[in-house]
């Protein structure tokens, strides 16, 4: 069990987490994941990892390692170059599962009980501790269609989120996909597919159509284009107005004098 901030080093293992109490987000290879408890995740071998406590409430959780699929050949732990097997990265594709009410009891006992770690001569104990394993792997594969619906809704929240860093900079005229994807702590390329998938439209094209429709706004007040292109962070009076006749059909001293 470990209680955060916790910065973990690449396992040769497979992992098996379980949250039990407070919230906190688990970076997988760069993919952010919504801890909380109930919250069950196979990490296959070799995954970097970082989990961060983001409320008052520690974050407490167990922490599993442990070897899933045996093989004839032996692998040296220290040559984490290896190419993965077909079964190892089975997982490797696994959101995050939040477990239903009537597994959870189940699975924190057999959480708890195998976070107790059996003497090496106790063979009877090992072959326990495989049949617990066992079956909480079964719960977690159980809990599939939930994941999902857990997936969707993180996904949902940084485009959300994504929305807003770019309402409140807008006017910023250095304010990019990269900038936005930055804030949230997710690669440029994840972000701008995740965007894409869900509002069908590109990061750097929304930027142009708020920022297009605020200065519409502006131009009802303001009468100066030069002004209204500076707050709405067009880097020049040119662009501003090229950008704002390919949206709109007309210039924005069209727009000015219809008013």
């Amino acid at each position: 069990q470990h209680h955060l901030p916790l910065i973990l080093c690449l396992s040769t293992s497979f992992v098996f987490v379980f949250v039990l109490s407070g919230t906190g987000i688990h970076d997988v290879n760069g993919c952010r994941r919504t801890l909380t408890p109930g919250t069950m995740e196979i990490i296959p071998p070799y995954m970097h990892q970082v989990i961060e406590n983001n409320s008052h409430i520690p974050l407490e959780l167990i922490y599993i390692y442990f070897d899933l699929f045996e093989t004839e050949t032996p692998v040296s732990h220290k040559d984490k170059n290896r190419p993965l097997s077909a079964n190892e990265m089975y997982f490797a594709d696994k959101c995050c599962y939040k477990i239903s009410t009537k597994h959870i009891t189940r699975a924190t006992e057999l959480c708890k009980q195998i976070a107790e770690v059996p003497k090496a001569t106790d063979t009877y104990q090992h072959l326990l501790q495989k049949q617990r394993l066992l079956e909480l792997i079964t719960l977690f594969l159980d809990e599939k269609e939930i994941a999902e619906e857990n997936s969707l809704h993180l996904q949902k929240d940084y485009v959300f989120r994504a929305m807003q860093y770019i309402e409140f900079h807008y006017g910023d005229a250095t304010l990019c996909a990269k900038n936005v994807a930055k804030y949230l702590d997710l690669s440029t390329d994840y972000l701008s597919k995740l965007f894409k998938s869900q509002t069908h439209t590109t990061l750097s094209e929304y930027i142009r159509l708020l920022r297009i429709a605020r200065a519409k706004e502006l131009l009802y007040i303001d009468t100066s284009i030069t002004s209204v292109a500076t707050k709405c962070g067009f880097s020049s009076v040119q662009s501003f107005c090229r950008t704002f006749k390919s949206l709109e059909g007309s210039t924005p001293g069209a727009l000015i004098k219809e008013r």
